[in-house]
Formats: C-alpha cells, structure tokens, sequence
C-alpha cells in the first residue's frame, strides 16, 4: 500500500495552497483592471431590497435569472433605481465588484451605471409573494435540526416538537410506533 502524503509530496505537478492564498489569487485576479474596466450587461428581474436604508448613497439590490432562482447584487445609486419597481425586466450595465470575507466567500456584484427596462412587471404578485419568502428563508439560513434538538438534549432542556398532520390523516398511529424512545426525551404534540 502508498502511503498518501508520499503521493502528494513525490508529484512535482501538484501545488498545495493555503485557504488564505487560494482566496489572495481570487482577490487579485477579480481586482485586475480589465476584468473591471470592462462594462458587463446582464439582463433579468429586478427584486428591491426590502431592507434598503434611505441615508445609503446606493441601493443593494437583486438581479434574478429568468429562468432560474439564482441571483447576483446589484450595487446601483437611488437615482438609477426610482424609476424601477420589483418585477420589471431589466438590462443592466456596470462593472463587477465583489467583496471578500475571511470566511473565503466571495460575493460578486455589479456596479450598475446603466438600467434599460425591458418589460414592466413580468412577475405577477403571486411570484414575488414567493420570491420574498424564499429570500426571508436564504436570511434566517440553514437551521439543522438534528444539530438544534442534540444541543438541547446536551444541556438536559426538553424540546418541543409539533407534529403536523392533515385533518383526515390516519398516520399518527403509524408514527406513535416509531417515536415510543424519543419520548422519554422529547415532548411531542400535534397539530391538524
């Protein structure tokens, strides 16, 4: 058997590096200047921030793919956007920007200096319903259960867990069999 470190070590074609370098080399390469000089347009749904403070110079706003869910911020001035309203189809122009964190996530943005609105309110009411519960659900984050239910468990606290059932379920007495050893631990009540 060989031993995996010797693999890394005798390979004179692999370059190990750091998370701080592998995050420097990113740094540097999205801060040449002709990655920035250029001027980008990209075309999607403008989505407001909801969050937006009114003293900021500049909005931070959505641009959502037509006909995806992803998303990249907008960094565009108050005048640039006060003729826009949540939903309009718009071609943006700007140059990408991007901030970085220690925490290695980069974030790309554009620089909006130019707005052409394509089409007024392609979202309908009941999509930004929807678009603005999924970004409420991207703000609070990830929640891991198990992880939330083992902590309580670590410090003697009891959970609560609500079980959730249509009125007409039979299922509970399904489930009553498969949860007889988690109730000595966690309180389970039920909602229909």
């Amino acid at each position: 058997m060989v031993n995996n470190l010797q693999l890394f070590s005798d390979n004179p074609l692999r370059v190990i590096y750091k998370p701080s370098e592998l995050l420097g080399m990113f740094t540097s390469y999205l801060s040449k200047q002709d990655v920035n000089l250029k001027i980008i347009y990209l075309r999607g749904i403008y989505l407001k921030n909801p969050k937006h403070d009114p003293r900021w110079i500049y909005r931070y706003d959505i641009l959502r793919d037509e006909d995806t869910q992803t998303e990249i911020t907008l960094q565009i001035s108050q005048k640039l956007c006060s003729e826009l309203k949540d939903g309009n189809l718009v071609t943006v122009g700007g140059v990408l920007g991007k901030r970085v964190q220690n925490n290695s996530h980069i974030q790309l943005m554009l620089v909006v200096s130019r707005v052409e609105i394509v089409q007024e309110q392609v979202v309908d009411e009941e999509e930004q319903k929807r678009i603005e519960f999924r970004r409420k659900k991207v703000q609070i984050g990830y929640k891991n259960i198990d992880g939330v239910l083992e902590q309580k468990l670590f410090i003697d606290e009891r959970p609560r867990v609500a079980l959730v059932f249509a009125a007409t379920s039979i299922t509970m007495s399904d489930f009553n069999a498969g949860i007889n050893a988690a109730k000595s631990a966690i309180d389970f009540y039920e909602q229909r």
